[in-house]
């Protein structure tokens, strides 16, 4: 017992020189809030949530744009295992894509058509998308190359699309705005 009592007297005795002043006690205040800050990181500088670990995976509907001011709705419904992505897209009517004239028709319509989607996660970018599918144009299947950008973590993606058209007829750049569906 007389060990306990000669370490609760040393505590005892260095604790009381600090006293009880407005000056010392917003010094220790001080102190404890920098240990807080630094243990925990500075509040000021709060990180914005972690993006969602499979960002295309889901159903998502929005609008793609094409020539002559012309737009569809389109609807997709994506798996994601990791890299890769799965699932299927439907396109509605209103669609119109412009091929160059001349030996191609010009502006034609996009039937509405439901196809399969199918690509991966770029390396290193987690919200960034390369797919590919095929889709009905004027009695042929036009080969469609899709990025994808999810990065936002919103639960929105944005969608460049490349109609790959025969040769001498003009490839097509079209752009969608899609938003995740509860």
């Amino acid at each position: 017992m007389a060990n306990g009592t000669w370490q609760q007297s040393a505590i005892s005795s260095s604790i009381e020189p600090l006293g009880r002043s407005p000056a010392r006690t917003l010094l220790a205040a001080s102190i404890l809030l920098l240990l807080i800050c630094d243990a925990h990181g500075d509040p000021s500088s709060a990180r914005p949530p972690a993006p969602d670990a499979q960002p295309f995976q889901g159903s998502f509907q929005g609008w793609i744009d094409g020539d002559s001011s012309s737009r569809a709705s389109i609807y997709m419904n994506l798996s994601q295992s990791g890299r890769n992505i799965s699932g299927w897209a439907e396109l509605g009517s209103g669609l119109r894509v412009n091929t160059g004239g001349f030996l191609c028709p010009g502006t034609i319509s996009v039937p509405a058509s439901r196809f399969a989607v199918g690509g991966s996660v770029r390396d290193g970018q987690p919200g960034m998308l390369q797919a590919s599918s095929q889709i009905p144009v004027s009695r042929r299947a036009v080969k469609v190359e899709i990025s994808g950008d999810a990065s936002s973590g919103d639960g929105s993606m944005r969608l460049d699309i490349r109609l790959n058209l025969p040769w001498p007829c003009r490839s097509s750049r079209l752009s969608a705005s899609l938003s995740r569906l509860a």
